[in-house]
């Protein structure tokens, strides 16, 4: 972790054509790769990122999807919202959710709200908070939202979303 912390001091412009090599690789500089592009992406990473993304899911490298969703993120291309839904239904994975849901946002992807409602729901409370914050709000989802704020088991930050969504 402490050369992550190194090359994470480092100018992006020095250490981007770098994490582009070391993507392809494996280990240490496959990490270093990911964490870098996770950070650090741009526009002219999105096929990278997507081909990389689309590989771990097939591996089932549930961990490294993540680092490319959040590379996704910094992109913030409304192309890339299909492999993002598509990743949100497939993946297994629950830590992965929040961070799709987030990425679709930056992309302004209009199948945010749909996904917002089913992430409700979801075990991740990082993702019923985003979700509080981008479902339609429906009677359907307004039930939802006042249980979510009366709740008193419920995550304190998901609470209070969801009443700052019911005003």
């Amino acid at each position: 972790m402490a050369y992550i912390r190194y090359l994470e001091g480092l100018s992006p412009n020095l250490t981007l054509p770098l994490a582009r090599r070391w993507l392809s690789g494996s280990g240490r500089l496959r990490f270093a790769g990911e964490t870098i592009l996770s950070r650090h992406a741009q526009a002219e990473d999105r096929a990278l990122v997507e081909q990389t993304l689309a590989a771990c899911m097939a591996k089932g490298a549930y961990y490294r999807v993540c680092s490319m969703i959040e590379a996704l993120t910094r992109i913030a291309d409304p192309a890339s919202s299909g492999l993002l839904v598509r990743t949100f239904e497939q993946i297994p994975y629950a830590w992965a959710r929040p961070r799709i849901l987030q990425a679709l946002r930056a992309c302004g992807a209009h199948e945010l709200p749909a996904l917002a409602r089913e992430s409700l729901w979801d075990c991740e409370s990082e993702a019923r908070e985003v979700a509080v914050q981008h479902v339609r709000r429906d009677a359907d989802a307004r039930v939802r939202l006042e249980a979510m704020r009366d709740d008193a088991l419920e995550d304190e930050r998901v609470r209070a979303a969801a009443d700052i969504r019911l005003r």
